[in-house]
């Protein structure tokens, strides 16, 4: 397996998630937003 795909793609998902929970989830919904977020610092981690 190609480690260095494979962090490309971690990458790039960690810095779309968090802008695509801003989009699709205004101010009113702060629960789901930080979801999005969590989401995107695990990837980071990975």
């Amino acid at each position: 397996m190609n480690y260095n795909l494979v962090s490309v793609i971690l990458g790039v998902l960690a810095i779309v998630i968090p802008f695509i929970g801003l989009k699709l989830f205004k101010k009113s919904s702060l629960g789901k937003q930080v979801i999005f977020f969590t989401v995107s610092f695990t990837l980071c981690n990975l």
